[in-house]
């Protein structure tokens, strides 16, 4: 019984990969990485100053002597005044913005890989390196005959 137990025990293996599928590796001939590019925009910054003293104050002179020339009196001056000095000041902040830039980045997303399996040339794309060798899940298919 012994006798006969171990020949079968050998061949178990055999019947396993004849129906199953087996692990192979295929020699890896060229891998070119795969970039895909991503745009962002950043956004702009301004900065607003706080104005120049001397064009509020100009302003203001130059308000007053058109408001007295359009009133003919002392309020009219007072209102050019007020109004001028207002204009000089806003005229005169600082307001200085960045532009928006666009960048485009190149970001690695995987790699077409060639390699050679018995014989003929095969090209697919992984998320990784597979270094010198790339591993094949080689299935078996049993064909069966049509029944009639």
């Amino acid at each position: 019984m012994r006798k006969l137990l171990l020949p079968l025990l050998a061949l178990l293996p055999l019947t396993a990969a004849a129906h199953g599928s087996r692990t192979e590796y295929a020699r890896v001939i060229d891998v070119e990485p795969v970039y895909q590019k991503y745009s962002y925009r950043q956004q702009a910054n301004c900065y607003v100053g706080h104005g120049d003293a001397g064009a509020t104050i100009a302003g203001a002179v130059i308000g007053a002597a058109i408001g007295h020339e359009i009133s003919g009196h002392k309020g009219g001056s007072v209102a050019g005044a007020v109004i001028g000095g207002s204009l000089g000041h806003e005229l005169s902040r600082d307001g200085v913005c960045r532009q928006d830039k666009r960048y485009r980045r190149p970001v690695l997303t995987g790699y077409n890989v060639t390699y050679r399996y018995h014989g003929d040339l095969y090209t697919r794309f992984m998320p990784e390196h597979p270094g010198r060798h790339v591993q094949i899940e080689h299935r078996r298919h049993k064909r069966f005959a049509n029944a009639h």
